[in-house]
C-alpha cells in the first residue's frame, strides 16, 4: 500500500506541475 500511495502522491505532484506550467 505504502508503495502505491508514493505513486499517487508523485504523480499528483506532477499533475500540480503541469497545471502551473500551463497557467
Amino acid at each position: 500500500q505504502i508503495r502505491i500511495r508514493r505513486l499517487v502522491l508523485e504523480r499528483h505532484e506532477l499533475s500540480i506541475n503541469e497545471f502551473l506550467n500551463v497557467q
